[in-house]
């Protein structure tokens, strides 16, 4: 929420479910301290929320995509990350945004898309390794996990490299290694 207010501002209200997480002490006293009141909506009710709408689209969006590139469950929240920017950046006919996009309307101003369409969720990229020491190759193969934000220019990104090791202790048998490596797309 915290972010929330910081990057997009605070709202006139926050509604929300009565889940213990929106309804917390901590959560009331920021939201009364920004200005704003919380509308806690009736419990069983949550088709009220019409957030709740977009945020079950999201999931079977992000569950076709893990779906379809054959990415492993722990990596979801970076799909969903993923998704979310796709779809904050992708215009609607909708008449409350006028033609323009999600991102638009709310910041006023076109986002970069550059680092979301650039590569496609889960999908195999080289990037430069500065950590390979030689004769190892500096460019190696990972997957593209989706744009860093807050890190870095526009352009980095979550990358995903897995590299083959021998483990003395495992008998010689190969272990797969995984790495997350912060990327600066050049």
């Amino acid at each position: 929420i915290r972010r929330f207010c910081k990057e997009v501002g605070v709202p006139d209200a926050f509604i929300c479910d009565p889940a213990g997480e929106h309804t917390s002490k901590d959560v009331r006293t920021f939201i009364r301290e920004s200005g704003s009141f919380l509308q806690v909506l009736e419990e069983g009710t949550q088709w009220a929320n019409r957030a709740e709408l977009i945020i079950g689209q999201l999931k079977a969006g992000v569950r076709r995509v893990m779906k379809d590139t054959g990415c492993p469950i722990p990596f979801w929240d970076y799909c969903l990350e993923w998704k979310a920017a796709v779809n904050n950046h992708t215009a609607k006919n909708l008449y409350q945004l006028n033609g323009q996009t999600p991102h638009f309307h709310v910041h006023k101003q076109e986002g970069d898309i550059s680092a979301l369409f650039t590569f496609g969720f889960y999908e195999f990229v080289y990037f430069r390794d500065h950590t390979q020491q030689f004769p190892m190759a500096t460019e190696v193969l990972g997957r593209y996990l989706g744009p860093s934000i807050n890190t870095g220019n526009a352009m980095c990104c979550w990358i995903l490299k897995v590299s083959a090791e021998m483990d003395s202790k495992n008998n010689g048998f190969l272990t797969i290694v995984i790495h997350f490596f912060h990327f600066l797309h050049k």
